[in-house]
């Protein structure tokens, strides 16, 4: 992936039937989302951050049909991710990837409609 000042740089690898799949590489914590009709699978190939899920989105705004955002999850667990880890977030549990100063993070994301 082509380094960029972008927050997150994600490259798209493939949309098939029901998925879709890319790899992303966030350089910052990232907004809390809820996927109302999407499943998300993620793959980490290296380094790592915490993530929150479950809880609420305060003030979460529409971004797209069926996509929420918002400053931050209350409420949620907190998780620590690392290279290697396998998890999936099912559709409608909001989730947020925070990450510590100077440390990174590259995954894949397959995306599955749960409906």
């Amino acid at each position: 992936m082509a380094a960029k000042k972008e927050k997150v740089v994600t490259e798209p690898l493939a949309v098939l039937g029901n998925y879709q799949m890319s790899v992303a590489h966030p350089n910052a914590s990232g907004e809390a989302e809820l996927h109302q009709t999407k499943n998300d699978i993620f793959y980490v190939i290296s380094g790592g951050c915490t993530l929150v899920t479950g809880g609420t989105i305060p003030k979460a705004r529409s971004t797209q049909p069926h996509e929420m955002r918002g400053a931050a999850v209350s409420g949620g667990q907190k998780h620590k991710l690392g290279t290697g880890d396998l998890l999936t977030i099912p559709a409608g549990v909001p989730h947020q990837m925070l990450l510590d100063a100077g440390t990174e993070i590259t995954y894949a994301v397959v995306k599955v409609n749960a409906k």
